[in-house]
């Protein structure tokens, strides 16, 4: 998997968790696509600095993941979710008249609502 990706989705369950410094290097470089030469100008800070705390908040991410696995664990349930919404579709297109149009209405009433937002 590419790096910035995984950063990226582990920023979207971590991000609270780092100093705002790191979390503001790891915004501008794998979000806004920014070189280290560039947050150094833009933070005022060295390149050195600058790499630190890359270093340092990518660490961080990757070891709270290690330790709460709230990314894979959301995987996970997406992966089931997927799952019980085919199953549940295939079977509300085996029923027949009023109780299959139903079911088929109220699994497109929770797709629209997020209850299955993947």
């Amino acid at each position: 998997m590419n790096n910035t990706f995984k950063m990226n989705e582990l920023m979207d369950f971590y991000d609270a968790l780092l100093s705002e410094r790191q979390r503001r290097v790891l915004t501008l470089y794998h979000l806004e696509d920014l070189s280290l030469m560039e947050i150094a100008e833009l933070m005022e800070i060295s390149k050195q600095a600058v790499s630190q705390h890359l270093k340092k908040g990518e660490e961080k991410l990757m070891e709270f993941e290690e330790r709460l696995g709230l990314r894979d664990k959301f995987f996970q349930q997406t992966e089931k979710q997927q799952k019980i919404l085919s199953s549940l579709t295939a079977f509300a297109s085996g029923l027949k008249g009023e109780d299959g149009k139903a079911l088929m209405d109220l699994l497109e009433e929770w797709k629209q609502e997020g209850y299955f937002d993947f």
